[in-house]
């Protein structure tokens, strides 16, 4: 910022200096949010946003002004808010590379989202620099924070868990990362069906998880006369339970989970924004709840695999029981938590839906085309769009720039920032952004690049199942060494097959001609990508004219 613009601010008392970075002030909005409901005083920074992106981002450094107490910055916040209003479904093409017909150009975007921030989009380039994860992480080279795709997680959820970074497990450093990775492949990798692939030689871990699912998926769908949206998300819980944690948990339990889950996802971005005064308030409740959570998983890691984990380094956090109980967490909400229902409604979307936004109207699938027709649904509506990491990282709150390179280390030692005392805000300060450079991969451009997909990459499309297996990165299939770390730095999905598994299975299972819907299924850009809507089982003989669903 100019020395003009900041001794204007600095008068009005909207911002205050500290160290090197500005920073909002909790007082205006304290003083603003006398007599006013907590929801009015959430907003007030949206609109200082909104504001300030008309009249402020043309000057030099705009784009850099610090945002919330989590230390992310104007112009990451702007460009994230500015995806919702992309156009098409999805609308990442819109806004990485100007269009769909664009696709087949587009390679890289600078400052977007956010400054300092470079996007990849070709396939080849999303490939190539993925591959490089593994060795570079372990060498030091490459740091990942706190992130989910392209968001910045807001770090109050992973607080006063005795984990150190608090992070989700994407963001955990190297040495904690080698040592849970085997626990959470033990936990969500069933391998192949039985044959010479097959991680057991009869196959059995495919076996059990196969019995399971299929089991809860027919109960599921036979049991009920109406399912919604988020009765899928709950399925799903149930099922991940059954199979990585051994053991059954009840419907409703399921359903209490779920509602924390939407709670954490639906404050992903937007939660920068809340002021500090007002984090504990607002985001206090569900914290609480995920801590409930991770104390719950902590009892399940030590009774699995409490054994295997005794003699491993997880530091500064407090040990790897809680740090494969966060990973637990961080699987069941944002992982296949989330990703395999998202991908299964858009897959019901597109067989309902008569909205104009329906990218595949009238589209219909046989049986043996399940596989590929859930594979289709997470190409064209990917649920992880970003594999950021950082080359430069940010730099540690209360630290210098060279102070915190020196906690980048070779041989998978490089450290956290040290944790300093609660603020306001109820968890220590933390710089997210600032000083950093950040490199992403674009997965979701990358699995609808026609120079890899074909020419009608940008459509909806069901495709022999060759094609995703060969092509796909969405599960970053790329982010594989077994020289490095013995391939416990090896960031593909450990429960691809298990997610392919569940999706497969459920339209398998499902009858199209079975089920109705007479909600309006609309789309929008981004995800979730549908509305929520309900499906409603017909009666024996009837058809969809004597319902008038249609």
């Amino acid at each position: 910022m100019t020395d003009a613009s900041s001794s204007d601010s600095e008068e009005e008392g909207l911002i205050s200096k500290e160290g090197n970075h500005w920073d909002f002030d909790d007082g205006f909005l304290k003083k603003c949010c006398i007599g006013c409901c907590t929801c009015c005083c959430i907003f007030l920074p949206l609109l200082a946003i909104l504001l300030v992106w008309a009249l402020v981002l043309g000057a030099p450094g705009g784009r850099y002004i610090p945002i919330g107490v989590n230390t992310v910055t104007l112009g990451y916040m702007v460009d994230m808010i500015s995806l919702l209003s992309g156009k098409g479904v999805p609308s990442y093409a819109d806004s990485w590379c100007g269009g769909v017909d664009k696709l087949g150009t587009c390679d890289i975007k600078l400052n977007f989202p956010g400054p300092d921030t470079t996007s990849y989009m070709s396939w080849d380039d999303v490939w190539a620099m993925g591959s490089k994860y593994p060795e570079k992480e372990w060498s030091g080279e490459w740091w990942r924070g706190n992130e989910l795709g392209f968001i910045i997680n807001v770090p109050r959820f992973w607080s006063h868990m005795g984990i150190n970074p608090m992070s989700i497990a994407l963001g955990i450093t190297p040495k904690q990362h080698w040592a849970i990775r085997p626990i959470m492949e033990s936990m969500w990798t069933i391998g192949d069906p039985p044959g010479p692939m097959s991680i057991a030689p009869d196959g059995e871990p495919y076996r059990k998880a196969e019995t399971i699912v299929r089991r809860r998926v027919r109960e599921f769908l036979s049991g009920r006369e109406t399912f919604a949206t988020t009765d899928v998300t709950v399925l799903t819980h149930l099922i991940l339970n059954e199979i990585g944690l051994q053991r059954n948990i009840s419907w409703e339990d399921a359903q209490q989970f779920v509602a924390v889950q939407t709670s954490v996802v639906g404050y992903g971005t937007v939660g920068h924004l809340i002021p500090g005064f007002l984090m504990d308030k607002v985001l206090g409740p569900t914290t609480d709840n995920v801590r409930g959570y991770v104390n719950e998983y902590v009892g399940v890691m030590d009774k699995l695999y409490g054994s295997r984990m005794r003699d491993d380094d997880c530091s500064p956090s407090e040990n790897c029981s809680v740090q494969a109980a966060t990973g637990t967490w961080d699987a069941l909400y944002a992982a296949g938590g989330l990703s395999v229902p998202g991908a299964i409604n858009t897959a019901l979307g597109v067989l309902y839906s008569t909205d104009a936004g329906n990218p595949a109207p009238g589209l219909t699938y046989e049986k043996d085309q399940a596989l590929a027709f859930y594979w289709e649904s997470i190409r064209f509506f990917p649920p992880v769009v970003g594999f950021p990491h950082w080359e430069t990282r940010p730099t540690c709150s209360g630290s210098s720039a060279e102070e915190t390179a020196k906690l980048n280390k070779s041989a998978g030692q490089s450290e956290p920032c040290k944790l300093g005392s609660d603020t306001g805000a109820g968890y220590p300060k933390v710089n997210q952004y600032l000083g950093g450079t950040r490199h992403v991969p674009n997965l979701a451009i990358a699995q609808s690049d026609p120079r890899k997909w074909g020419p009608d990459a940008g459509k909806f499309v069901i495709r022999p199942v060759e094609n995703y297996t060969q092509n796909s990165v969405g599960f970053a299939e790329m982010a594989v060494n077994n020289y490095v770390a013995g391939g416990r730095m090896n960031r593909v999905c450990p429960g691809k097959a298990l997610a392919l598994m569940i999706g497969t299975t459920f339209f398998e299972e499902f009858d199209k001609e079975r089920w109705a819907s007479s909600d309006p299924i609309t789309w929008k850009g981004t995800t979730p990508f549908v509305s929520a809507f309900t499906l409603t089982k017909k009666k024996e003989g009837s058809s969809s004219s004597t319902l008038s669903y249609w």
